[in-house]
């Protein structure tokens, strides 16, 4: 991974933290995991992250993200959604 990337990745993991409380405030608890992807730009999804898409989870439960078994060389691909 490069280090931009590796540096993306940590303000990632910030935002999902600051995220999960905007959530948590209003009073959403049902998350999912969505995977971000471009085929145009050939921007895949690692099996590990897409193993989470769709995913259930509340704030308590949710992995972190940008989850730690992600081989993607960009980084991460996963970003939480509210599970309306």
């Amino acid at each position: 991974m490069k280090t931009s990337s590796a540096v993306t990745m940590f303000e990632f993991c910030a935002r999902h933290y600051d995220q999960l409380n905007v959530y948590a405030g209003a009073g959403i608890n049902r998350l999912k995991i969505d995977v971000s992807t471009s085929t145009e730009r050939g921007y895949r999804a690692c099996s590990a992250c897409e193993s989470l898409r769709g995913s259930i989870w509340t704030t308590e439960t949710i992995p972190e993200l940008p989850h730690e078994k992600c081989i993607n060389k960009l980084g991460c691909r996963c970003l939480a959604l509210a599970g309306i």
